[in-house]
């Protein structure tokens, strides 16, 4: 245990039905300089004693059992513990794929960062890949290519701190935001993005995510998410004119603004006003969204997708009042037609 290569964090909260399999399919790698940190967040079912099973028949598994604080603490608690040169999160319902870490150490030249790509499951069965464009290290001015190459709709790959490899001095003092229980993930890898001196790309999946079937986006109607979007928009909305400061040549960084933060998430908010009755549905939170949707130089009203074209006319008008009224009768004849 004194070459510890990597810490492989795993945060667990009344996961026994799939902590099993997270931990067998770390076990069944080839590369085994490793330390595994599970940090058991004041889980109610047989979690904390299927972590204390592993840390006490396996010297490289380590426990650390803390109140329940959210996934954010017990990632930055698992941070405070590790040793290793780098640092990979692992969520306890997801599992590493065959000869990843084998794979990934081998093909890497002491980078900042390697981001490999990941397979997705629902409802445990196949779905697709998402993968980086090519396995290609990337250094100094050239992290910009890496994010032209890389920056897909979505910022599927980027959005998650999964599939990825930190070197840990890189890492730092940085920590998850405790704030958010929603993109606190994003944040931590956009921000780690924007320091980064070295990046690798590797082109193969190295990372099972499951999604549970009827579990996607299960809590992004709610007034819960609409409030944690607040919160986090602004941080993200900082990160990306960092990026766009430093890599004026990657047209996909430079449209990141439009494309991600006002095309993906502004326009989820004021989509939801249509599809659900919210108490954030008030003048003071229109005029913050369209605030935000001011610093985008490129939105017009045909400029993201035809089904926002409601949404941004009524931007362009700019009376929130009347944005107000027209969402609540949206509401209404979508209900009349849906019964929902």
């Amino acid at each position: 245990m004194e070459d510890i290569k990597l810490s492989i964090i795993i945060p667990v909260y009344n996961a026994e039905k799939t902590l099993d399999r997270c931990i067998s399919s770390i076990l069944d790698q080839e590369f085994d300089a490793y330390e595994v940190i599970l940090v058991d967040d004041g889980s109610s079912d047989s979690s904390s004693a299927i972590c204390d099973g592993y840390a006490g028949s396996d010297a490289r598994f380590f426990v650390k059992h803390q109140a329940n604080s959210g996934v954010s603490a017990s990632r930055n608690a698992g941070l405070d513990m590790a040793r290793g040169d780098y640092v990979m999160f692992v969520d306890s319902d997801d599992a590493l794929i065959p000869y990843a870490l084998d794979d990934m150490f081998k093909c890497m030249n002491s980078e900042d960062m390697v981001v490999g790509g990941y397979a997705v499951f629902r409802g445990g069965v196949p779905s697709h890949e998402v993968c980086p464009l090519k396995t290609m290290s990337y250094s100094g001015d050239g992290c910009g290519q890496f994010l032209e190459d890389n920056i897909r709709r979505n910022c599927m790959m980027l959005d998650s701190c999964w599939a990825k490899l930190f070197k840990r001095d890189f890492i730092g003092d940085l920590r998850f935001d405790v704030s958010l229980s929603y993109a606190e993930d994003k944040l931590f890898v956009f921000e780690l993005l924007s320091r980064a001196g070295s990046v690798m790309a590797f082109s193969s999946p190295v990372y099972s995510y499951y999604i549970a079937a009827g579990t996607l986006g299960s809590d992004r109607a709610s007034d819960r998410h609409l409030s944690q979007l607040r919160s986090f928009l602004p941080k993200y909305a900082s990160l990306i004119e960092t990026l766009r400061s430093e890599y004026p040549a990657s047209a996909r960084v430079q449209n990141l603004y439009h494309e991600d933060l006002v095309g993906r998430y502004l326009c989820r908010i004021l989509n939801l006003f249509i599809l659900r009755r919210s108490y954030m549905l008030t003048k003071e939170y229109l005029e913050w969204v369209y605030e935000m949707m001011d610093a985008d130089d490129s939105l017009g009203i045909f400029s993201i997708r035809l089904g926002q074209v409601l949404n941004i006319v009524l931007y362009k008008i700019r009376i929130p009042a009347l944005s107000m009224r027209v969402y609540s009768i949206a509401y209404h004849i979508r209900k009349i037609f849906t019964g929902k």
